[in-house]
């Protein structure tokens, strides 16, 4: 009997030990998730911002007249505050973020207004949303129509007929201008039940928002204009609550870390930053 007991207290001891390296190794892993989830938040806003103007070398007060899916958009990056103080901020930056996705199939010479490209490839553009080329890495284009495998384009915001500055050569890059729009989404009721940063293109419609999801568990998104750059915050929590801490703020048991960040953009003039 007396071994028995013996024995008994050594297995609730190393159970205890057990149950304490658990929840240790569990919190250590849900703030290991939180920060790599800011690191690719962070690094996903920085990347755009970087890329901010790029294909769209225009001034800002001519934005409005080359961005028109996206209202309002009167500087490049444009940040729209929160209702409060304390509410998180939406950036919407556009640029040629990715690869070129058409190329002339023949030369265009300068003062052209069409653009032939290759089999299939005038149908990924119109005269709406994705109206807006960047040709040659050289010079941004409007489209006011498309036929077959050729556009229209004019290099003015509003009038047509405005043919190409510059002469390119057959196999020479098309890329299109995007306008992307980060926010900040609370948590809901319904999946994915955390709050969430979203990286949303304006031209395109999805489903359900969370399709868009950058990073999970974001609470708040701020963005700050400065001289050359702007400074973006990103505070997310850990996917689960410690029931052994008490968030001296939100009084819950979330543990909580804010990344931030400086990005210059790679042509600060173009985007209307001082």
């Amino acid at each position: 009997m007396f071994a028995m007991a013996i024995g008994g207290l050594i297995v609730v001891g190393v159970i205890g030990v057990f149950v304490v390296h658990l929840r240790a190794y569990r919190r250590q892993q849900h703030m290991l998730e939180m920060q790599e989830n800011l690191r690719a938040a962070v690094d996903t806003v920085a990347r755009d911002v970087r890329m901010a103007g790029y294909g769209l070398a225009v001034p800002n007060s001519h934005l409005t007249n080359w961005v028109t899916w996206v209202a309002g958009f009167a500087g490049n990056p444009c940040i729209t505050p929160g209702v409060a103080a304390d509410d998180p901020d939406t950036l919407c930056v556009a640029g040629a973020f990715d690869p070129p996705c058409a190329a002339l199939s023949q030369a265009a010479t300068n003062g052209a207004t069409v653009l032939h490209l290759r089999p299939g490839e005038a149908g990924q553009f119109n005269t709406t949303d994705r109206n807006v080329l960047y040709v040659g890495r050289c010079e941004t284009v409007r489209v006011v129509g498309q036929s077959g495998d050729t556009v229209t384009i004019s290099r003015d915001p509003v009038l047509e007929g405005k043919g190409l500055r510059n002469a390119f050569a057959a196999g020479a890059p098309v890329e299109l201008v995007k306008a992307v729009i980060y926010a900040c989404r609370p948590a809901g009721n319904e999946f994915p039940r955390q709050p969430y940063l979203v990286r949303n293109d304006a031209a395109v419609s999805v489903a359900v928002e969370w399709q868009n999801m950058v990073a999970g568990h974001i609470e708040d998104f701020q963005v700050a204009r400065g001289t050359n750059s702007l400074t973006i915050e990103i505070t997310g929590r850990t996917r689960a609550p410690d029931p052994r801490y008490t968030d001296p703020v939100h009084g819950d048991g979330y543990r909580r870390m804010t990344l931030a960040t400086e990005v210059t953009p790679r042509n600060p003039r173009l985007t209307g930053l001082p």
